[in-house]
């Protein structure tokens, strides 16, 4: 990820400005083609996704037994809930890695809660502030995650599988987007300064 506004930009020298371009068409490109192929083969997709979400749980669990050892003077509370929540991290990224199934629907319970809490707290915060800039859009905006929502929650197992690989992969095309404009405009500021 790239930490950066204007007034940092505007302080860069041209050997920094170089390495951001690269890094940002670096992750535009990687995630066009991840995106793509999630789009192309959402199947595949899918399961690759719940590999990855496993593997992912389970290193979870190995880093906070690591961090359980690590601050093992912090207390004994501290200590007890780390190794609980170590044990559960592991349990759920080996069962994931055992069934891809299971990551799937994993996957989409939090995606469908994601959309379900944008929703409520995008019309609640538009509720909440009369003098608030875009109220109207933000409340549009938060009855369509709604929408999504009890839609996503109502389709059938198969359904969802679909929608969280073509999600995925419309989600990475959209940053890979953002990436590619952010290089173009380290280009831009690259030019300015020669």
């Amino acid at each position: 990820m790239l930490l950066i506004d204007r007034k940092i930009l505007s302080s860069l020298n041209q050997r920094v400005l170089v390495k951001y371009k690269r890094s940002a068409f670096s992750f535009a490109l990687i995630l066009s083609l991840c995106g793509v192929l999630c789009l192309i083969f959402p199947v595949y997709a899918g399961v690759v996704l719940s590999y990855l979400t496993g593997f992912l749980l389970t290193l979870c669990g190995f880093y906070s037994l690591t961090c359980a050892f690590t601050f093992r003077k912090n207390g004994k509370i501290a200590i007890f809930s780390l190794i609980i929540f170590s044990i559960i991290y592991i349990i759920m990224g080996v069962s994931v890695l055992l069934s891809p199934m299971l990551g799937i629907n994993i996957l989409s319970m939090i995606i469908c809660f994601l959309f379900l809490l944008a929703g409520f707290s995008r019309i609640s915060a538009a509720f909440r502030n009369p003098s608030m800039v875009g109220r109207y859009w933000c409340m549009f905006i938060g009855i369509l995650d709604l929408i999504i929502a009890f839609i996503w929650i109502g389709a059938n197992e198969d359904t969802t599988y679909y929608l969280v690989s073509i999600f995925i992969g419309l989600e990475m095309t959209s940053s890979a987007y953002i990436y590619f404009t952010l290089s173009n405009y380290f280009e831009g500021i690259m030019k300015k300064n020669i």
